[in-house]
């Protein structure tokens, strides 16, 4: 493993308290930071994504490194009735669509998923600004950002990575060598 992946996964195990976002087209990157990230944290976890494919992915990976104890719910696909019951609070992680997630927030209490959560990992935000799921996401993170919950956030590409980190008041790590050349990880605080 090269130092540039070296120092973006000391990052996610040290999280704690500050936010991250990390551009790379990598999803392996992506998923590795986020369970080193998972492991690292203290309480519950909600990790919003639009694609089921990376939800699957990392619910299997987080599997096998978890203990068998630690429950995890996956928002995709049909609902089961007692999450609407509120198992969701119990759940050492939480993978949810963004529309699933609103939904649950939405609902009489379950408004409290984001706040109650120790840590908040938003994959695809380059979504952010575009259409509905962008709408929900970004909405998700305001709420997020307001009870100063820990947030790290995943995108693939983005012009305007600057803007996003901002807005999301993070530290963020690029991560994409195509585009950077030998620099690979350009770190910076916004």
């Amino acid at each position: 493993m090269d130092q540039q992946r070296v120092d973006a996964y000391t990052a996610a195990e040290n999280l704690s308290g500050s936010n991250m976002l990390v551009v790379s087209a990598h999803q392996s990157d992506k998923t590795n930071i986020a369970i080193l990230s998972i492991q690292a944290s203290v309480g519950s976890v909600v990790y919003i994504t639009p694609s089921k494919s990376d939800a699957d992915l990392l619910e299997r990976e987080l599997r096998a490194v978890l203990p068998p104890t630690a429950e995890m719910i996956n928002l995709f696909g049909s609902l089961p009735p007692e999450i609407r019951k509120g198992s969701v609070r119990s759940a050492r992680v939480l993978l949810a669509p963004p529309d699933r997630l609103d939904l649950l927030m939405r609902e009489d209490g379950h408004c409290s998923i984001v706040q109650s959560a120790g840590l908040i990992i938003a994959d695809s935000l380059q979504t952010m600004g575009e259409g509905y799921i962008g709408a929900l996401m970004e909405t998700i993170l305001i709420k997020a950002l307001r009870t100063r919950r820990t947030i790290l956030g995943f995108c693939s590409r983005l012009r305007n990575v600057g803007d996003l980190a901002r807005f999301l008041e993070v530290y963020y790590i690029e991560m994409n060598e195509r585009d950077l050349g030998e620099a690979g990880v350009r770190a910076r605080k916004s």
